[in-house]
Parts: structure tokens; C-alpha cells; sequence
């Protein structure tokens, strides 16, 4: 009997079904968002031309679109991470972290942006009180000329 509880389908080989291509394509479960209830099927696992797709496989069983493939399983983790670790296909190099130095180049650039801003703010909050002034000094001199 297969397992079908899609996170115990991680590892396991399976075909999916392509109806508008009208083809079988053979790919590995790689994850599971259990929040969606979608599975992540990585085509030509571990090459060059990795490609994952999130799938319903619940769906896809129902109609008959997956084929089970008598492989053994295959260990997701040593093979490289999973796409909802990377948000990329399994095997993805997570991007590599800036020197410090940058990030403080930028952290010190944002404080500047955020004190202009905040003076730019301010200098709007001013204006508005003095728009308000002038709306009220009109509407008072409009109501003695009535």
C-alpha cells in the first residue's frame, strides 16, 4: 500500500499527468505546505534544469494525474534544500549574506533617508496648520461681508 498523506510523499518518485501537454512527467515530492495543502514536485531533480511545481496532489490523484513510481525514496535534505527553505527549487544556493561593512553603509543611509523624511513630515504637519488658519481667517471675513 502507498502512503498518501502528502508530507509523507516527500522523497518519494512520481509521474504527473500534464493533460495540455497530453504527457507523463517524472519528478520528485520535495515538500509539502500543509497551510495551502499544495506539494512541491521538483522536475530533473538535482540537475542543471531542476523546475518545481506546486501542486493539489489530492486533486491530481482523483482525476488520476499521478503515478506512484516503485523507486526507493530520496533524502530532499542531502540533496540540497527545499523550496520552502530557499523559495527557489531544491538544491538552490541560498544568496549569500553582505559584509558587514555594506550593511552598515546601509543602515547608516536608511537612518538619513528616515530623518529627512521625518523632517519633511514635520514640515507638512506645519503647513497644514498654517492652511488651516488661512481657511479659517477666510471663513470668518466672508462671514462679515454676508
Amino acid at each position: 500500500m502507498v502512503e498518501t498523506a502528502p508530507v509523507a510523499l516527500v522523497g518519494r518518485t512520481l509521474s504527473i499527468y500534464w493533460p495540455e501537454n497530453k504527457e507523463w512527467s517524472k519528478g520528485v515530492v520535495t515538500d509539502y505546505n500543509s497551510g495551502e495543502g499544495k506539494t512541491c514536485v521538483t522536475y530533473a531533480f538535482n540537475t542543471p534544469k531542476e523546475e518545481f511545481t506546486w501542486h493539489d496532489l489530492r486533486k491530481e490523484m482523483a482525476k488520476g494525474y499521478v503515478k506512484m513510481l516503485n523507486t526507493s525514496k530520496v533524502d530532499v535534505l542531502k540533496a540540497g534544500n527545499t523550496p520552502a527553505m530557499t523559495g527557489g527549487p531544491v538544491g538552490a544556493a541560498a544568496a549569500p549574506l553582505p559584509a558587514p561593512e555594506i550593511l552598515e553603509q546601509e543602515a547608516e543611509a536608511l537612518q538619513r533617508k528616515r530623518k529627512m523624511l521625518e523632517e519633511q513630515a514635520q514640515m507638512g504637519d506645519s503647513d497644514l496648520d498654517d492652511s488651516d488658519s488661512d481657511v479659517t481667517d477666510s471663513d470668518s471675513s466672508d462671514e462679515g461681508e454676508g
